[in-house]
Parts: C-alpha cells; sequence; structure tokens
C-alpha cells in the first residue's frame, strides 16, 4: 500500500545559515561585479579591435586586457553557477521540504527549494537497504548506484520511524547478495551500472562533493586576489594568480562533471574516463593482472597485460585498503591478484 511522508527543516542551527547569509551575499556581489566588470572590459576591448568603438582608455596593454577579459568570462561563469547552487541550497535548508511516496515497486524523493522542485525515482529493485548515516542520522539509500542521501530534514526520531517504515514497505531483504557486495568495498569507492546494467566503479561521490567545494573556494578566494592585483600593472603575479584560478575552476569542474571509472566484468577490465555523457579516453584490458606493489612511502593497485601498465588506485597507509580494493576486484572480475610478500604474509595469518 502507497504512503506519502513530508519532512521539512528543524532544529535552531539552520537560522544560522541566514544569520550568515547577508555577509555571504555582499562577499558573493562583489565577486560577481568584478567578473561582469572583466567581461564588460572584454567587449569593449572586442568591438575596439573590430573598430566598432574607440579604444578604451588605459595604462594596461591590449595582451593583458585581454587576458583579464577572458579571465572574467571563465569566472563570472563558474561564479555564477555556484551562487545559484548556493542560495538553492539556502532555500532548501530555510524554507525547502522532502517529500517521500513509497509503494511496493518503488521510492520517490521530491526536494522542494522556493520556487523549484526536483523529483527523483528509485526503483524496488535498485535499492539494497535504508540506514542512518553519521552523527546527524541522516536518512539514506543503498543502492546499486551506490549510497544516496534521502534526506537530513526533520527530526531524527521522523527519520528513524522512516527507516523502519520503508523496508517493509518495499520487503526489501536487506541480507542480499547484492547488498553484501556493496558494503565490500573499501572506504573511498562506489558502484555504479552503466546503460547495459554492467558494475562500474567510481570514486566516492561524497568525498568528490568535498573535493568540489574546496576547489571551488581556493578559485574564489585566488580570483579576489588577482582582482586586487589589477590595481597595480600588469605583472607576473597576476599572471600566476589568474592561471592558478582557472586551473582550480577547471579542477572543480572536473569534479563535479568528469570522472573516471573502471567497467568489471569476467575475465575483463576496462579503464574509463569521461565528462559529462562524453568518453575521453578508454583502455581495454583482458585476462589483466591485478597486482598490488609497496613502495618506501605509497602502495599502489595496478592492472597490467602486455606490458601495459593503469594505475587504480595509490596513496599512502598500510596497503590493507589497496588489498581490499583488490580482492574486490579480484572476485569480482576472476582475474589473479598478486600481493607482497608482507601483506600476503598477514593475509594468511588472518586465513
Amino acid at each position: 500500500m502507497a504512503w506519502t511522508f513530508a519532512l521539512r527543516p528543524r532544529g535552531a542551527s539552520r537560522w544560522l545559515h541566514s544569520a550568515l547569509l547577508p555577509v555571504w551575499l555582499t562577499l558573493w556581489t562583489a565577486a560577481e561585479a568584478a567578473g561582469l566588470v572583466l567581461v564588460y572590459l572584454l567587449l569593449r576591448l572586442l568591438l575596439a579591435l573590430l573598430g566598432i568603438s574607440p579604444m578604451p582608455p588605459s595604462t594596461i596593454s591590449v595582451s593583458s586586457l585581454l587576458f583579464a577579459g577572458l579571465f572574467g568570462l571563465a569566472w563570472t561563469v563558474l561564479w555564477t553557477w555556484g551562487g545559484i547552487s548556493t542560495l538553492r541550497d539556502l532555500a532548501w535548508t530555510l524554507w525547502g521540504a522532502d517529500r517521500l511516496r513509497v509503494d511496493p515497486a518503488s521510492l520517490e524523493l521530491v526536494k522542494h527549494a522556493p520556487p523549484l522542485s526536483q523529483k527523483r525515482l528509485f526503483p524496488r529493485d535498485s535499492i539494497l537497504r535504508v540506514r542512518l548515516r553519521d552523527h546527524a542520522r541522516s536518512l539514506v539509500l543503498e543502492t546499486t548506484r551506490g549510497t544516496e542521501l534521502l534526506t537530513t530534514l526533520g527530526t531524527p526520531a521522523q527519520r528513524e520511524g522512516l527507516r523502519a517504515r520503508i523496508p517493509a514497505t518495499l520487503g526489501l531483504d536487506e541480507s542480499s547478495a547484492l547488498e553484501r557486495e556493496l558494503s565490500g568495498l573499501p572506504e573511498g569507492w562506489d558502484i555504479d551500472l552503466d546503460a547495459d546494467s554492467r558494475t562500474l566503479l567510481v570514486g566516492s561521490r561524497r568525498w568528490r562533493r568535498g573535493q568540489t567545494r574546496f576547489l571551488a573556494a581556493a578559485t574564489a578566494v585566488l580570483t579576489l586576489g588577482f582582482v586586487a592585483s589589477l590595481r597595480s600593472p600588469f605583472g607576473p603575479g597576476a599572471a600566476v594568480l589568474a592561471l592558478l584560478a582557472l586551473l582550480s575552476g577547471f579542477g572543480a569542474c572536473w569534479l563535479r562533471w568528469g570522472r573516471s571509472e573502471w567497467l568489471v566484468e569476467d575475465r575483463l577490465l576496462v579503464f574509463r574516463r569521461r565528462f559529462g555523457r562524453r568518453l575521453l579516453a578508454e583502455e581495454v584490458l583482458p585476462d589483466a593482472q591485478l597486482v598490488v606493489e609497496a613502495g618506501d612511502e605509497l602502495y599502489r593497485l595496478i592492472a597490467s597485460k602486455d606490458g601495459r601498465r593503469r594505475t587504480i588506485a595509490s596513496g599512502p597507509g598500510d596497503g590493507r585498503s589497496f588489498v581490499h580494493l583488490g580482492r574486490w576486484l579480484a572476485h569480482r572480475s576472476s582475474l589473479p591478484l598478486t600481493l607482497p610478500p608482507g601483506l600476503a604474509a598477514e593475509r594468511r595469518e588472518r586465513g
């Protein structure tokens, strides 16, 4: 039997956001205005170069003005997008609502942030389990595509009640093999599905969101520094700030819309790099050898085939997470896994 439940913002913490809103709006407006000024200078310069209007008076060279204008255009696009996203999230936090509609075949989530609404549908077959996450007791779904946040609105008691009620309506068997497969992944990784419902191994969406916010903030700081440097003649310092801001902005865009992924099938690994729906690169590795390599400071998990080597993951630590990921891939793909002597001995001791 279908039922609907609406959750709204609760608690005093949400008003802290509204108290900081005037400060944030002032900074955002100042940075947006700076970007628009640079875009205006770019338009005037282009019109002057085309002979439509006189050259704007300036002690700065034409090449410097052109560089500053192109930077301002890229910055304004990124900053405007970020401001709209932030205002939407703020509206949802203060006055929004999350409406859940659950029936035995699906779960529908409607997020309403005045004046916009966003609807998502989760079919029953894609849902593995429902749980409460972290100290905030956020309500999340474990799905075949990874972990999906349902809501942080409402009271903890309401979310606890939904955690028990949703699985009962959907008839979930939370001990299913697919759920165990998903929970078996080490931290920092998620499962996704491609258009043909084949398994994809991708980086953690939660981690990427955090990195995106960090780079967006870095872009804002670097851009303000660049704009302030234009008060003096354009020099190497301003060029370095502009370059760093652009690289940081493009990095935030890549984390938001781009990703690397591994298609995992029987005796086959395929590495892909995407931006949105566009496939940028692909490397097919049939019958590859999975190898965990131990360096002086870093561990690496590598897929090797006929002299070709593609790094799946690398980083510091004790190597256990790389063994964990390698064993998961070896189990899913039926490919052999080679471990360093120390980690192989520890694995034998653990049984």
